[in-house]
């Protein structure tokens, strides 16, 4: 029977709501949403709510756990804004789980230990240790899904692949950007990190950590930052850490061929079972018997009990009968090959596996299987094809049949499948391709293949296309990284140009996005030691990819400050595109070298190189070009304090933009149009701007937009009514630049910290401070729906009255009784997370700096009943 297709969204939540006896406003109301927002996630006209919205609802209807986890997977995808969702069973984290391929067999013991293990008040870390193919990624994935919505970790439980990382650096990125603390390719501070998983409860699973165990001294720093978290490793060796606890994975219980029990018995031996479940996942009719018994429990055996070997080998058993695949694995297993013969016992086993299942492959499969090796993080259809050679006719064929063979794993995707290989299975494609002499050709076409996808970005990276050309921009990274390390450290010619190529044509999706942690090392070697005349001597092929790659390191030189270096990058750019007469290069040369004079100080020059785009732009480029130099000289303007000419082109910028459907400017335009309504004291206005630009940028994946409007929005929280909101949103606002690594231009820097101050004044320094570190903690989902709220009151008399939703009248209720946050998300039935948000909120609302002075006012206001004795 086919499974049922799973209700969306919207018939979901309205069952949900009426199975709990709420009206639209009822739910509303417990939410903190309105019922017009209600109403139009029910008719599914608002198609992509923000997690943070759905955790409130789920809050509200006090949702169970399997309802809970219902409603959020069926929530569609902000992230692609996919025109279809993935048929694949629902994600439990920010990135996808290891897939389910068969039921976790003859793990038991295993899985009841780590769970009680992970469970205890004590237990800090443990590190799942074992050699390849044991099965240490599937016990632990199936352990932590196990544990979603457990009030252990009522911050959630998230699985971080760490399989693709190459270089220690790299991992806490990786972490942030999983957590939703950054997103995208944008480095992570450890401080940030620290400060964001200090005040939650969640249990980490970071997997494949025996490639970066260097990485293990970070580790330790987060585990000693709070107490809530908790962390889950695997690893073939432990990671050394003074909290740790070990549990070694031991391959599957055997059989004794010499004394085997009848087959019913037989089955029920872990590796037997396995065996069998595989066998007849591959071929229904197969059943063990007092005729396969023997074979069956000696493959077994002979493979080591290892699950991995175990599922490779089981599929092809089923067809030709275990007697026969016994006799052709024998003769396999002790002839491993040019460097396997130091591999350990069991891992010599599950080499060997791999070699029998690739000799018996076709020729076209086998080659493609090696090529496959290329990849990092998974590839698709039209990336296969890229890289097959001219041998293999039809690649799609090829991919079914190495998945077929468990050789490779298929993922839904949200446009279109992905597949992945087994790490192991990597391993082992990639020494083949090595000795086959074809590492070199499959090294380059993974290169061509992913800088032509990087340039067929460039022209949708600021249309109607941009949010799904980021998200798939964001899919590909590690395949990104895994061809720049290539071009970087092969020194071949054609390696250098793909990766030019590469790195040029990035430069857009990096600026507003964010550079990965190894951008300035690709840049040095890429573009090599400056030389005098080496851009002019160059072919106009080499010279134009130089001149991108020059941008594009000039962009990351600004963002990481370093504005003398990038004003070089630029210059040099700027000279070879005034030669060649290339427009789009002027328009990337102007804007950058503008941009370094305005930060470095020299406002003149910034305008005569914003006004010469902005005249370029009008007779020979495009509208976006026009919106991006009305932009720039808007924010130049606001910041030399001519306040009228700033608003005119801020208004050009977000017309022109609008007119030419461009959905990178118009976040900018309204940013400058909430800073002149700042400068001229018009609170609501400039707050309408700030929310709008926010709101804009977040839809559009542009972290970039989000960073530089939110302070000026924290800023005037507190002439709207809110104080604390003002602190709070400046402090996610210095936790978002620390994790990016990119802090605000100098000049934009001291506006905002002079608006900030005038904020704070007269705060009470304990509110200030935990209100501050509140903001820090927030995930960035979490950030971008505080600061879309709409304004609140003054905390006064009836205007509280009519402030308090009823759930936060709920946790008044229990504040009142003497509840702790731990004991009201209980009674609640929500998270420690959330109840702290509640109080925190009510505290603001009341005026008050702890929980005796909320429950004194709120007695004195009347809602609350003195107790009688």
């Amino acid at each position: 029977m086919s499974r049922a297709e799973p209700p969306p969204f919207s018939d979901l939540l309205r069952g949900l709501r009426e199975a709990a006896g709420l009206t639209q406003e009822e739910l509303a109301e417990r939410a903190g949403l309105t019922g017009k927002g209600i109403s139009a996630l029910e008719r599914g006209d608002r198609r992509h709510p923000y997690p943070a919205t759905v955790r409130a609802i789920a809050d509200a209807l006090e949702l169970g756990i399997a309802e809970r986890a219902a409603l959020l997977a069926a929530m569609p995808s902000r992230s692609s804004l996919a025109k279809r969702r993935s048929r694949a069973e629902p994600s439990l984290s920010p990135l996808p789980w290891p897939p389910e391929t068969s039921p976790l067999v003859g793990r038991d013991e295993e899985l009841a230990l780590l769970r009680d293990q992970l469970l205890l008040a004590d237990v800090r870390l443990v590190t799942i240790v074992g050699p390849g193919g044991v099965g240490k990624t599937r016990l632990a994935a199936a352990v932590s899904r196990g544990l979603v919505g457990h009030p252990a970790f009522p911050d959630g439980v998230t699985f971080v692949d760490l399989s693709t990382a190459t270089m220690p650096s790299v991992v806490m990125s990786i972490l942030a950007r999983t957590l939703g603390v950054i997103d995208g390719a944008a480095t992570a501070s450890l401080d940030g990190l620290e400060t964001f998983v200090a005040t939650r409860r969640l249990l980490l699973v970071l997997d494949n950590l025996e490639q970066v165990l260097a990485a293990a001294p970070d580790i330790g720093r987060l585990i000693g930052a709070g107490t809530g978290v908790t962390i889950l490793a695997t690893s073939r060796e432990p990671l050394r850490l003074r909290w740790e606890r070990t549990l070694p994975l031991m391959p599957l219980a055997l059989p004794d061929p010499r004394h085997l029990p009848d087959p019913e018995d037989l089955a029920l031996v872990p590796a037997v079972a396995l065996f069998v479940e595989r066998a007849r996942a591959s071929t229904p009719s197969f059943r063990l018997s007092a005729a396969n018994a023997a074979p069956v429990a000696e493959l077994c055996v002979r493979l080591d009990g290892l699950p991995l070997a175990i599922e490779l080998v089981a599929a092809r058993a089923a067809r030709l009968g275990p007697g026969p695949t016994l006799d052709r694995l024998a003769n396999r297993l002790p002839v491993l090959g040019p460097g396997m013969r130091d591999a350990p016992a069991r891992h010599q086993s599950l080499l060997a596996t791999l070699q029998w299942s690739y000799d018996l492959l076709d020729e076209r499969e086998q080659s493609l299987f090696r090529r496959l090796a290329v990849f990092a993080g998974g590839w698709t259809l039209a990336a296969a094809e890229a890289i097959a050679g001219p041998e293999i006719e039809d690649a799609f064929e090829a991919l079914l049949a190495l998945a077929d063979k468990s050789l490779i794993v298929v993922q839904e995707g949200d446009e279109e499948p992905r597949f992945r290989m087994l790490d192991t299975a990597s391993t082992h494609a990639l020494e083949l391709l090595e000795r086959s002499g074809e590492l070199a050709d499959a090294r380059l076409l993974h290169a061509r293949h992913f800088a032509d996808l990087a340039e067929a970005a460039v022209g949708l990276m600021q249309g109607a296309e941009q949010a799904r050309t980021v998200a798939r921009l964001e899919r590909e990274e590690d395949n990104f990284r895994r061809a720049l390390d290539w071009a970087r450290t092969t020194g071949l010619q054609d390696a250098l140009e793909e990766g030019l190529r590469i790195v040029g044509a990035l430069a857009w999706y990096w600026f507003l996005h964010g550079y990965p942690p190894e951008a300035r090392v690709w840049f040095e070697v890429l573009l090599g030691p400056e030389s005098e005349g080496e851009e002019a001597a160059a072919t106009d092929r080499i010279a134009i990819l130089r001149a991108k790659a020059l941008n594009a390191a000039g962009f990351r030189a600004t963002d990481q400050g370093e504005y003398e270096l990038a004003a070089r990058f630029h210059e040099r750019a700027l000279e070879t595109w005034r030669r060649l007469q290339d427009v789009p290069g002027l328009v990337m040369a102007l804007h950058g070298v503008g941009d370094t004079a305005l930060w470095l100080g020299k406002a003149e020059v910034a305008e005569r190189s914003y006004r010469e785009g902005l005249e370029l732009a009008r007779t020979e480029g495009t509208p976006t070009d026009v919106a991006l130099f009305a932009f720039h000289l808007g924010q130049l303007s606001w910041l030399v304090d001519r306040i009228d000419d700033a608003e005119r082109y801020a208004n050009d910028a977000l017309t022109v933009a609008r007119e030419a459907g461009n959905t990178t400017w118009p976040p900018y335009a309204l940013f400058i149009l909430g800073s002149v309504a700042h400068e001229r004291s018009d609170f609501p206005v400039a707050g309408e701007r700030y929310r709008e630009a926010i709101a804009l940028a977040w839809e559009h994946h542009d972290r970039l937009g989000v960073r530089m409007a939110l302070p000026g929005l924290a800023a005037v929280a507190a002439p709207e009514g809110d104080s604390l909101r003002a602190v709070r949103l400046a402090g996610a606002a210095s936790a978002l630049e620390e994790h990016a690594g990119i802090w605000a231009f100098p000049p934009i820097r001291a506006r905002h910290e002079r608006w900030q101050q005038t904020a704070e004044r007269g705060l009470d320094p304990t509110r200030r401070a935990a209100a501050w570190q509140e903001g820090r903690g927030m995930t960035i989902e979490e950030t971008i729906a505080h600061a879309l709220e709409p304004p609140s009151e003054r905390p006064d008399g009836a205007a509280t009255r009519d402030a308090l939703s009823s759930r936060e009248r709920e946790v008044l209720e229990l504040l009142a009784r003497g509840r702790s946050n731990r004991a009201i998300a209980e009674t609640l039935f929500v998270t420690e997370h959330t109840a702290k948000y509640h109080v925190s909120s009510l505290f603001n609302k009341l005026g008050a700096t702890n929980r005796a002075e909320a429950v004194t006012r709120a007695v004195a206001l009347g809602l609350l009943r003195v107790p009688e004795d």
